[in-house]
This record gives C-alpha cells, structure tokens and sequence, in this order.
C-alpha cells in the first residue's frame, strides 16, 4: 500500500495534500469491501493515518487531524438525523 500513497512533497500547499490524500482514500475505500473484514478496515486506516503523517509537519498535521474529527462527528450527526427522521 506505500506506493498507492506515494504523493508530491511538501512543494504543495497543505490544502492541497489533503485533497490528495482524501481522493487516495475515497479509491481505497472502493478498491475494498470494509463492512466485510473489520481488520482490512483498521489496517487501511492505520496507513492511511502514517501516509498523512509522513506528509505533513506537526502544525498541519494537528489541523488534519482537527478537520477529520470533525468530519466524523458530523457525519454521525447526519446518520442519527436520518435514523431519527425514518422512524
């Protein structure tokens, strides 16, 4: 998986890795079946997680990290929303 991940260096803007590095993430997500082998799913996330860290300096890496948490809590914002909205 270290050469799936392989991006430009540190020439580009940070906003701009992390575009990369989402869209790296989005093919993985459907080169795999997650739902099905939870372990497949933690190790895909876990190299994802070092590839962005090799990437980007403390700073930036501390505002990734930022801005994916709060992708995922609003993400389960709007699942619970819907689940709520269904009944």
């Amino acid at each position: 998986m270290g050469e799936f991940f392989r991006l430009p260096g540190s020439a580009l803007p940070a906003a701009e890795r992390l575009r990369l590095l989402l869209h790296k993430l989005s093919q993985v997500m459907l080169m795999t079946n997650p739902s099905c082998d939870p372990l497949a799913l933690t190790t895909t996330v876990n190299s994802l997680a070092v590839a962005i860290a090799s990437r980007l300096n403390d700073e930036e890496l501390g505002l990734v990290g930022a801005i994916l948490t709060q992708l995922g809590d609003t993400l389960e914002t709007i699942a619970a929303q819907r689940a709520i909205c269904a009944r």
